[in-house]
């Protein structure tokens, strides 16, 4: 088991990923194309019912994602976190 709840390592994951695609062009452009293999190589357990939006800010733009619901505390290693909690388990 993980010392960290599942939703923080999943947000480090998150975080690992958009750092890779700001510098590796290839990356970037699989992520793109198809984010669910991304995410579930990194170890996200992505389900095929959850879609996977990527939004890129701009000089004019800026996205906000509100959660949906208030965290669960758990604890999971990082093979167990599924990408669908995270936004419904977010810790905000």
């Amino acid at each position: 088991m993980s010392p960290q709840p599942k939703n923080v390592k999943g947000f480090q994951l998150l975080d690992e990923i958009a750092a890779q695609a700001l510098t590796n062009t290839n990356y970037r452009r699989r992520l793109l194309d198809d984010p669910k293999s991304v995410l579930r190589e990194k170890g996200l357990a992505v389900p095929d019912d959850v879609e996977v939006v990527i939004h890129r800010n701009g000089p004019n733009l800026i996205h906000l994602v509100l959660p949906s619901q208030l965290a669960k505390t758990a604890r999971l290693d990082v093979k167990e976190v599924d990408v669908a909690t995270l936004s419904r388990n977010a810790p905000f």
